[in-house]
């Protein structure tokens, strides 16, 4: 996965979740997930701003001007509102993550569990799935990153069902 599928894949999600915004968005990266994407060794993070801007106004010139800050071990990565506009207007919708996000609303896991399963059969794949041993949650994800590349975590409690969404490089960090 590169960063420019990640953020654009990401802004996509949360224009599906929230509808477009009309703003600027933020979007956080550990140190390591930055370096795993550029495929670079560990670097000064002033040096690594000038790879992150370097790639993006070749990779994704169409996201506008990005900023970029670091603190506390994490890049911040502000996407101007036109480039928001653009992955909202030019972006490719997820079909399974817009099926996925209509499963979560019923907050029921076997509905969610169907959706896996129904994509994995249409993507001639398999659905892999884990309890969460520490909250007794689920994971859930496809052998074959061609159907959907993310690991996606489902926790349920009082609240009800939430997720969060993983490449697999950042969710096997988290093993």
């Amino acid at each position: 996965m590169t960063l420019e599928q990640h953020i654009t894949d990401t802004l996509k999600e949360w224009q599906l979740k929230l509808g477009n915004m009309n703003s600027e968005l933020r979007l956080y990266y550990p140190y390591d997930s930055i370096c795993g994407f550029l495929q670079v060794e560990e670097s000064v993070p002033e040096a690594l701003t000038e790879r992150i801007l370097d790639y993006l106004k070749e990779k994704a010139p169409y996201l506008g001007e990005i900023r970029v800050t670091f603190s506390k071990q994490r890049f911040c990565l502000t996407i101007p509102k036109e480039g928001c506009e653009y992955v909202n207007t030019h972006g490719e919708t997820s079909a399974f993550l817009q099926e996925l996000l209509a499963a979560l609303k019923t907050q029921e896991m076997e509905e969610i569990r169907a959706v896996f399963l129904r994509y994995a059969e249409l993507g001639e794949g398999q659905v892999l799935e884990q309890q969460d041993a520490e909250d007794g949650g689920r994971i859930f994800y496809f052998d074959k990153e061609s159907i959907d590349p993310y690991v996606y975590c489902f926790e349920e409690d009082a609240f009800g069902i939430t997720y969060h969404r993983f490449t697999r490089m950042d969710y096997e960090k988290l093993k």
